[in-house]
Parts: C-alpha cells; sequence; structure tokens
C-alpha cells in the first residue's frame, strides 16, 4: 500500500507542476537531483555490505517492505 500512496504522490506532483507551467523534462531533472541529493546524504556503504553474503547473495540482514 506504502508504494502506491508515494507513486500517487509522485503522479500529483507531476500534475500540479505540469499544471503550473513547468515542462516534464524540468520535473524529471528535479526530482533526479533531489534523489541523487538523498542517496548521497543518506547512503551507508557498510549497511548496503552488510545485505550481501561473500558469494553475492542476499543475506538475512535484508529486511523488504
Amino acid at each position: 500500500m506504502r508504494n502506491r500512496v508515494n507513486a500517487l504522490q509522485a503522479t500529483n506532483s507531476l500534475i500540479f507542476f505540469n499544471c503550473a507551467g513547468a515542462k516534464v523534462q524540468e520535473v524529471e531533472q528535479m526530482v533526479e537531483n533531489h534523489l541523487e541529493t538523498l542517496i548521497i546524504k543518506h547512503f551507508d556503504p557498510k549497511k548496503a555490505d552488510s545485505i550481501f553474503s561473500a558469494e553475492g547473495e542476499v543475506g538475512i540482514n535484508c529486511l523488504w517492505e
């Protein structure tokens, strides 16, 4: 359900920006820039590495929503 809500919010935001006169490409670039900023700010390589075993398989520490 959470993913559907996020998708709906993204769609509504795109519609809002489009109605406000922004071009789709501008909105896409804003979203990409924001996601890049969030990844750089919050990415933890140790946590990312901890979900994979030495063989490259996903380990038990990986909790998907």
